[in-house]
């Protein structure tokens, strides 16, 4: 390989887009031009071996890497090994400006996962420049792939984590807005030590709505409500049961309300805030038509109590045949008898709606109406798989009295097929119901 020639001047790159590991030209195109050296590496003269370095990153296993510095470079009073750890090691090498280039930041995070004696070393050298490299386009996947590497470490992170939080306090709310931010925040939050959860508590108190509403701090707060205890969640229950119908129809919102419902099931303060969205029927219907309020109604049906999926049910029941054929209406339609069939107890409310979809067993009935529906033929399907034993006569005697049109239509014959899984055939009607669906 060319060396080049050596010189008292600093070894210059093909180019400032290619400083540090830049790719864009080879390492025999380095001349002695006047440029400027790259960034954090000022007063190092290494260049040459930091190309070497990223060569072999991407080409040969680690152990290649702890070769001496190239000749052009004797002169440099290093260690007899050499790597990412010697490399952060040196008092010439700026870490936290190195970082800041893509080309940079993809190296280092390499070798993080290939050393994983470099991790502390790494976590020293950031420390000073932490908060401002978690916002960073290219630092703040380094810092992410680092938390993941002090996971990695054999004290899983005891050592090292901790120093990373304490470091980001006072700019969590900063950084759970920020672009590039929200993904270490996401990071930080794993396996967070006590302490940690409540400075981000104090940090983001009192801006919960507007959070839950931001592009990227919401799933900033879905990451913090999945990860802590149940009691820790209090405040965004606190501040978001006043705007509840708000959160629940809004794009982003409505991701961190599901989450609190999923993993703070039995908490009194999201009974209240239920209570408030539940307690009226014209609400409710809002929600059932929303894109964004359906999927809420959907994991109040799957996680709430009963009596949350008793008011969802008795709400629907008072139009059965529009709601079974609304987009979105119609999914929380089929959750409410699938979930319904799953629990214990007694459900009258889902008796009723499996009486008015069925209605005087007739073509005109809800459910006949509904089996070509471009959504409402999925609700017939799961309507087939989750109805009763003393249900399914009445079930099967309208699908025989719908089977000619059902087999000229390609949604008809899903309908057949589900029906076909779920009883096998048709009383009344000669053959298979499989079998007249393949027709």
């Amino acid at each position: 390989m060319t060396t080049g020639r050596a010189s008292n001047a600093f070894l210059a790159m093909p180019g400032p887009e290619c400083y540090l590991l830049g790719r864009t030209g080879p390492f025999t195109q380095l001349t002695l031009d006047q440029h400027q050296p790259p960034p954090g590496f000022e007063n190092y003269q290494g260049l040459l071996h930091l190309e070497t370095m990223k060569a072999a990153a991407s080409l040969l296993p680690l152990p290649t890497l702890l070769a001496p510095l190239p000749q052009c470079v004797k002169s440099i009073d290093t260690p007899k090994e050499s790597g990412l750890p010697i490399l952060l090691s040196r008092e010439d090498v700026a870490i936290g400006k190195v970082v800041r280039n893509q080309e940079g930041a993809e190296i280092v995070s390499q070798l993080l996962a290939a050393d994983a004696s470099a991790t502390p070393l790494v976590v020293t050298s950031l420390l000073p420049d932490l908060p401002f490299l978690a916002s960073h386009p290219h630092g703040a996947g380094v810092i992410s792939d680092l938390f993941e590497a002090c996971r990695r470490a054999p004290d899983h992170g005891a050592s090292t984590i901790p120093a990373l939080t304490r470091r980001l306090q006072g700019s969590l709310l900063r950084l759970t807005r920020d672009r590039w931010g929200c993904r270490v925040m996401q990071a930080a939050l794993e396996d967070a030590a006590p302490d940690f959860q409540q400075a981000f508590a104090n940090e983001l108190q009192g801006k919960a709505l507007k959070l839950c509403q931001h592009l990227h701090a919401n799933f900033v707060l879905q990451k913090y409500v999945e990860l802590v205890p149940a009691s820790s969640a209090g405040f965004l229950l606190e501040e978001l049961t006043p705007h509840a119908m708000e959160v629940a129809v809004h794009v982003y919102g409505c991701r961190v309300l599901q989450r609190l419902i999923e993993h703070c099931p039995r908490e009194p303060q999201l009974a209240s805030l239920l209570e408030s969205v539940l307690s009226a029927v014209p609400q409710i219907e809002k929600l059932l038509k929303d894109p964004f309020g359906s999927n809420v109604l959907r994991a109040v049906v799957a996680y709430g109590s009963d009596s949350q999926v008793k008011a969802i049910m008795a709400a629907i029941s008072t139009n059965v045949l529009k709601f079974a054929k609304h987009k979105h209406a119609s999914l929380v339609f089929e959750r409410c008898l699938e979930a319904s069939s799953e629990r214990s107890g007694d459900f009258p409310e889902r008796d009723m709606l499996v009486a008015l979809l069925l209605g005087d067993g007739t073509s005109r009935a809800p459910l006949a109406q509904v089996l070509l529906d471009r959504f409402g033929n999925y609700l017939a399907q799961r309507m087939i798989h989750c109805c009763k034993s003393e249900e399914e006569p009445r079930v099967l005697n309208l699908l025989a009295r719908c089977l000619p049109k059902l087999q000229r239509s390609p949604q008809g014959r899903h309908i057949t097929i589900a029906a076909q899984k779920r009883f096998g055939c048709m009383p009344g009607v000669p053959g298979n119901i499989g079998m007249s669906a393949q027709a």
